[in-house]
């Protein structure tokens, strides 16, 4: 059985994404995952588009199936490949006949969710060797931020230092990579870019200089 393209948006660390992704991969079925912190802009169009605020973000085909529980929720009890291939099969094509009104075929795909281009798959094959390749202790990618505004004077912190900085202040309870990039999504942003403008930017900085570090996150 031939199925549309399978793709989850997931993070690393993530139990739920990695469940997601178990249930397919136990059954032998191919499916395309793509890290949100690595594939940003085809995330947030998938952000966008679902509404979700959460990881894994699943779609088959061009219709969305949800989070880890939805996924569940439409396999059911299938567990061997036929069956779980003829539950996505049978959810995509009730999607496609409720959905035929828009007068798009199955196979269209919008950009978020299209094959990668040879210069992404380059640039992640690329990512993670060098990634596999590192030591232990710094596999993990760590951005550093430059702190703007003039208060900043080119101060730059990792986002470690950026996350204990932030933590527990102003209302923000931030845990974590995911939380704080979560937050910036949902721009429940009154409470963190104050936080941002008063303890890291400095009292001087400009409302512009917090955003523009939030928006960084």
């Amino acid at each position: 059985m031939t199925l549309p393209r399978i793709t989850i948006f997931a993070m690393k660390g993530c139990t739920h994404c990695a469940a997601a992704k178990g249930l397919l991969e136990k059954a032998g079925i191919a499916f395309t995952a793509l890290d949100i912190h690595f594939f940003e802009r085809r995330y947030a169009t998938a952000v966008a588009d679902s509404g979700m605020q959460t990881v894994p973000i699943v779609y088959v085909g061009r219709f969305l199936v949800g989070g880890r529980s939805d996924l569940e929720g439409i396999l059911g009890n299938a567990e061997v490949k036929v069956d779980i291939e003829r539950a996505l099969a049978e959810f995509h094509r009730r999607r496609t006949e409720s959905d035929a009104s828009t007068g798009a075929t199955a196979d269209d795909l919008p950009d978020f969710l299209a094959p990668l281009t040879d210069e992404e798959t380059a640039q992640w094959t690329e990512h993670k060797e060098a990634s596999e390749g590192a030591p232990q202790s710094s596999r993990l990618y760590e951005p550093e931020f430059t702190i703007p505004g003039k208060s900043g004077n080119g101060r730059k912190l990792k986002f470690n230092e950026l996350l204990n900085a932030v933590r527990g202040k102003g209302g923000v309870e931030v845990k974590d990579r995911g939380f704080l990039w979560r937050k910036k999504r949902t721009f429940i942003a009154k409470e963190l870019v104050g936080v941002v403008r008063r303890d890291i930017c400095g009292t001087l900085a400009s409302e512009e200089d917090a955003v523009e570090l939030c928006r960084s996150l």
